[in-house]
């Protein structure tokens, strides 16, 4: 009976230890990957929009609160995808922008009336040591925001005039 005791304590209880802790890494994982994966793709991309002649998915702005968000603390933006800030029911058609928490450099479009009117290519992400940051805006009245990955205008030939609308 001793001897049964010892060879359960000594050689299934350590595959126990193992086997528990082989669990607990790989809970950790699937948590690290869902955290990741939350950051870098947006919350919603239930709407698409075309511009000009590309099909984004995008995720839109369309509260004080989501607005001020964005896309701060993000990764990135999953490919062919885009936030929209909608400023068509409010009085601020002038919004400001900022980096402020960005993680990657962004391309920035100003629409009015389903058209482009004005650019900001190759936002880059603010520095770690930056004691304040720029603001990006337009003097046009805008009724759209559009943020893409930078980039996206240079080789999607998207330029002022670029018609803008929702396709679903």
């Amino acid at each position: 009976m001793n001897k049964i005791f010892y060879q359960y304590l000594f050689i299934t209880l350590p595959n126990r230890r193992h086997t528990s802790y082989l669990y607990l890494c790989i809970c950790i994982a699937l948590l690290a990957v869902s955290c990741a994966s939350r950051q870098s793709t947006p919350n919603n991309l239930s709407k698409h929009i075309e511009l000009g002649s590309s099909q984004l998915a995008v995720e839109v702005a369309d509260t004080p609160q989501k607005q001020e968000q964005g896309l701060s603390g993000r990764v990135g933006l999953a490919p062919n995808s885009a936030m929209v800030f909608d400023f068509t029911h409010t009085t601020n058609k002038h919004p400001h922008f900022w980096m402020k928490d960005m993680r990657f450099d962004l391309d920035i479009l100003w629409v009015q009336n389903n058209q482009v009117v004005a650019i900001n290519q190759y936002v880059p992400k603010p520095q770690s040591h930056a004691n304040s940051l720029p603001t990006y805006f337009t003097t046009k009245a805008i009724d759209y925001v559009v943020e893409l990955p930078a980039g996206f205008c240079k080789e999607h030939n998207i330029h002022i005039g670029t018609l803008f609308r929702f396709i679903n």
